[in-house]
């Protein structure tokens, strides 16, 4: 046997099991440690104007309201939120939808930055909000259904079909 492989086994061979319980314990410990600081981080201060009252405002409340502000626009389909708090306490909304393919996607964007910014300023303050990002992820064809409303020409390209009776190979 190696030197190095006798001094493994004997090294499993004469550990204590307090040891063991010890680095059980410390993993533990930065486990709970990890989750309370990660916790922490989903929740958002709120200060009243007069700084009398502080209210806390979790990222689920906040993705509420923000599906709340999406929703009055028939145009955008299936909104999906996401809500990131920077470093200067700030609400940071992320909103990725589909829009109809015959939307004006700059004045839906318009609309809808309006309304979140009044939406959020209404129930968190002025001072709160950040950066609102948009991804559009699709453009929903369902409501034009022929071609020319689709692509954008007069009419489609069909490609020529051969007929069997073409298809005369010798």
């Amino acid at each position: 046997m190696t030197p190095i492989l006798s001094q493994a086994v004997n090294f499993w061979e004469n550990l204590k099991p307090q040891y063991l319980w010890l680095a059980g314990l410390i993993l533990l410990g930065i486990v709970i440690f990890w989750a309370i600081g990660r916790r922490s981080k989903r929740t958002l201060t709120v200060t009243s104007s007069d700084e009398s009252l502080r209210v806390k405002i979790s990222v689920t409340g906040l993705e509420d309201l923000l599906r709340m502000a999406c929703g009055s626009y028939p145009q955008i389909e299936s909104p999906k939120t996401r809500i990131v708090i920077d470093g200067e306490n700030r609400v940071c909304p992320h909103v990725e939808f589909s829009i109809a393919a015959d939307s004006d996607r700059e004045k839906i964007q318009e609309e809808l930055r309006k309304r979140i910014e009044e939406t959020l300023s209404k129930h968190l303050g002025k001072g709160q909000i950040g950066d609102i990002e948009f991804t559009v992820a699709g453009f929903d064809a369902r409501n034009s259904s022929n071609p020319e409303g689709i692509l954008g020409t007069e009419s489609p390209i069909i490609p020529p079909t051969i007929s069997p009776k073409d298809d005369s190979r010798d």
